[in-house]
């Protein structure tokens, strides 16, 4: 009944946080995950598509669960949005199981079981402003869905560490765990890191000497399942990311300067959530090259600070120490050992949040339990000092979450939010200008433009779009300019060559176009607007077999672009 009460409990709590996020719309990759993913729109049953899960993409458990949705909803981003609720309330219930097995003596009766820690820690993690990343973006699903995964895996692995079943009932609980570590893996490769979670909990119960002889098998057994899941489905995702990298600063030292300086906003963040951001570019973040620069050192201090802290606490009580160590091993995944375009992201301190809200419940219970102890000589006081903590903290962490929803509103808001929070993130003006010129509200494009190229003078997309927006107004040898401008930087730019198709066409270069509309053809199939080119080409020739034929395909392509796209939603 009592763990009934807490889940009921989370479930208040996070649909009051979150209720206001419910009417948000698509942004940024929900589009390239959900409304433009052919098959969200398959005609094939469920279980058809699941036969063939390499057709769901290398998460193929978040794809999976997206198609669900549409499923159920169609291409409403309430659906979207209130199963993201959903996961994140059962991933709570889990943190809660959890939590409630590690703040309590595997060998006392949960008769005798305290509760308060565990609550104390599943609310802080619950609602953390932080995880909207994660809950209030579409897109971010993926972590939710990891997390879940990643929970019930470690809470039926410590339910396996302590059965009382004999045999092989009790291995019934280890092959949930295996079960669950598999399913996560398939929606966020992170998951990969459970088994060195388990090693550390069973470490810190009773040492490593003998856990390595106890467990040693099982240990490798689960790394490796989870390896052979990784690489099936995503190892042509870390093979092309492995070729494309760099190190981030241009040095292995520049690397390991920049990571620090990660690895202290995600401490800061975690510990206080001033700035919250969507886009941690290399312009709104930039990347470190040496040591000294006073960034990186002010990070290694805080981070050195931390490590004393976290000794210190470790000291005291040792699941302390465990929560330390679950942040550090549930972050490296995404560390950029080897490093990524993403350069950070919130979204990924869904998992390691746990360890912080571990150390900061067990100290809240600490001090909720010694005021407690002092109040028997002075009243209540001092036990409502400590609860009004708890709340005001709570309550804070509510009100945030619900002035971060907003910001997620849409496309426009995001992106406005995301400059005034970082104003040299080139992606925020970039497309901020994408949404002011879908709107036609052209001097307002411009300027977005303007202050794209001002911090990336290269930028192919924003050259494309002040030709996209010359053209629009009749200025084909301007439009003619920025297009051979982008063309220089990217000659394959399917964009640029599709805006000089249209500028050669204008210009009655017919044959020059029609060319450059068959490039576009190539490099965009799935374009209406190319296939207008071409049957304004042919209409230019005179060829009305051609212009017919082209007519019926842009015509095909017209009515499957409205039924990707919900009434109302904006390009990207």
């Amino acid at each position: 009944m009592k763990r009934l009460v807490v889940c009921v409990s989370l479930a208040i709590a996070i649909g009051g946080a979150y209720y206001n996020a419910l009417g948000n719309g698509f942004v940024f990759d929900d589009y390239l995950l959900v409304v433009d993913k052919p098959i969200m729109r398959t005609s094939q049953s469920l279980l058809t598509v699941l036969s063939d899960p390499l057709s769901l993409g290398y998460r193929p458990l978040r794809t999976f669960s997206y198609l669900l949705d549409y499923r159920l909803g169609g291409m409403s981003p309430s659906v979207f949005h209130l199963s993201n609720l959903l996961y994140h309330w059962i991933t709570a219930c889990l943190v809660f199981l959890v939590a409630l097995r590690l703040t309590n003596d595997p060998t006392v009766e949960e008769e005798s079981w305290r509760w308060r820690p565990a609550v104390l820690i599943v609310f802080l993690w619950a609602l953390h402003p932080v995880q909207t990343d994660a809950v209030t973006y579409i897109a971010g699903r993926r972590d939710i869905l990891g997390g879940l995964c990643l929970f019930a895996a470690l809470w039926a692995y410590l339910r396996f560490r302590v059965s009382a079943f004999p045999g092989r009932w009790r291995y019934g609980w280890l092959f949930l765990s295996y079960l669950m570590y598999g399913f996560g893996i398939l929606s966020k490769e992170s998951v990969l890191m459970l088994p060195l979670l388990c090693l550390a909990y069973d470490v810190q119960q009773e040492g490593l000497r003998e856990s390595l002889r106890r467990r040693w098998a099982l240990y490798l057994t689960i790394l490796l399942l989870g390896a052979v899941v990784l690489w099936y489905f995503a190892g042509w995702m870390i093979l092309r990311t492995i070729q494309q990298t760099a190190w981030h600063g241009g040095s292995m030292l520049g690397n390991f300067a920049t990571v620090s300086r990660i690895w202290a906003h995600y401490l800061s963040v975690m510990i206080y959530p001033h700035t919250l951001l969507a886009d941690y570019s290399y312009e709104a973040f930039s990347v470190s090259r040496a040591l000294t620069e006073p960034e990186v050192l002010w990070a290694l201090a805080t981070l050195g600070g931390g490590v004393v802290v976290g000794w210190g606490l470790a000291r005291w009580r040792a699941l302390c120490g465990y929560g330390g160590v679950w942040m550090l091993l549930a972050i490296l995944p995404v560390s950029h050992l080897i490093p990524i375009q993403e350069i950070a992201a919130e979204h990924y301190l869904y998992v390691p949040l746990f360890g912080l809200c571990l150390v900061v419940g067990l100290l809240l219970d600490a001090l909720y339990g010694a005021l407690t102890e002092h109040a028997r000589g002075v009243g209540v006081l001092r036990p409502v000092v400590g609860t009004v903590l708890v709340v005001t903290l709570l309550g804070a962490a509510v009100a945030r979450i619900v002035t971060r929803n907003r910001d997620w509103l849409n496309e426009e808001r995001l992106w406005s939010v995301t400059i005034a929070t970082a104003p040299r993130s080139v992606r925020a003006h970039y497309n901020l200008a994408g949404v002011y010129k879908q709107q036609k509200r052209i001097e307002d494009a411009a300027r977005e433009f303007t202050a794209t190229l001002a911090l990336a003078p290269k930028h192919v997309g924003a050259l494309v779009g002040f030709g996209e927006l010359a053209f629009e107004a009749g200025h084909y040898g301007q439009a003619l300019d920025y297009g051979l401008q982008a063309q220089r930087v990217a000659p394959r730019n399917p964009r640029a060559i599709y805006l000089l198709a249209w500028v050669r066409l204008a210009l009655k270069e017919v044959t020059v176009a029609e060319t450059l509309f068959q490039q576009a053809r190539t490099l965009m199939p799935n374009t209406p607007g190319v296939y207008a080119g071409l049957k304004a080409v042919a209409k230019e020739r005179g060829d009305s077999k051609a212009e017919a034929q082209w007519a019926e395909k842009l015509e095909c392509m017209e009515r499957a672009a409205k039924e990707r796209r919900p009434a109302g939603a904006s390009l990207p």
